[in-house]
């Protein structure tokens, strides 16, 4: 089972952050063999030194990848079977679900599926 992290929140939030992704892979790795944690985007790099410390000896097998291409982040996502910040900040899931409502709204809703549609029949005629 593969876990990813995308980006850590840098200065105290991160110790925070840092603390609650060990306490999760932990207790998951407890419970599942052969854990896999991948740790990218912001500030990756520099919590890895303690997070390879603090994993020392788990059973978790730990890849930090620092700032990606977006190839590679999306490459990085597919093979994770989950996607640990989202799960676990609430903030930032929140955030994400505005986004989203947002683009949803924007982009997505039949007013404005309507509005083009009527729109390419205008250019057509």
């Amino acid at each position: 089972m593969s876990v990813a992290v995308f980006s850590i929140t840098g200065g105290e939030s991160g110790r925070w952050e840092i603390d609650n992704i060990i306490e999760a892979v932990r207790f998951a790795a407890g419970r599942v063999n052969d854990l896999r944690l991948i740790v990218f985007g912001r500030n990756a790099q520099s919590a890895e030194a303690e997070l390879t410390n603090r994993f020392h000896d788990s059973g978790v097998e730990l890849h930090v990848l620092g700032v990606l291409p977006l190839e590679d982040v999306v490459r990085s996502l597919s093979v994770s079977d989950v996607l640990l910040r989202v799960l676990q900040d609430e903030h930032y899931r929140a955030s994400l679900a505005q986004r989203s409502l947002l683009a949803q709204r924007q982009y997505f809703s039949w007013p404005v599926i309507a509005a083009r549609y009527a729109e390419f029949m205008r250019k057509e005629k």
